[in-house]
């Protein structure tokens, strides 16, 4: 009956681990949601040049306004959210949107998340 009752609690267990990092993920998507609810304001769509080309060329030059996107943010999060914008998560968040794919269901769950919040 301890085998039972061991197998159960870590069955619990497992469960409470996995709701926590569902709700870990709910939280932090939320944040980002509230960051970023303005950022299709501050993309910048290259012009001219086939897609290929500039898409190339938009690995080595971010297609974002960073200075624009920090001045509707509070001085003491700059640091922070320059420090994300450093990151290659952000330069494909930024991508997905500049060049979109046709399907793209997370950038339009992200899009419908932002206006259900505004």
């Amino acid at each position: 009956m301890d085998c039972a009752a061991d197998e159960i609690d870590e069955k619990q267990s497992a469960k409470n681990v996995s709701m926590q990092e569902s709700e870990l993920q709910t939280a932090f998507f939320r944040v980002f949601v509230s960051i970023f609810k303005a950022y299709r304001e501050f993309l910048i769509f290259p012009a001219g040049a086939g897609a290929a080309a500039a898409k190339d060329a938009a690995i080595n030059d971010l297609c974002f306004d960073i200075a624009g996107f920090l001045k509707t943010h509070s001085s003491s999060s700059h640091l922070f959210l320059t420090s994300l914008m450093k990151t290659q998560a952000f330069q494909r968040f930024v991508e997905d949107r500049v060049y979109p794919a046709k399907d793209d269901s997370n950038v339009q769950f992200f899009d419908e998340s932002i206006i259900a919040k505004v």
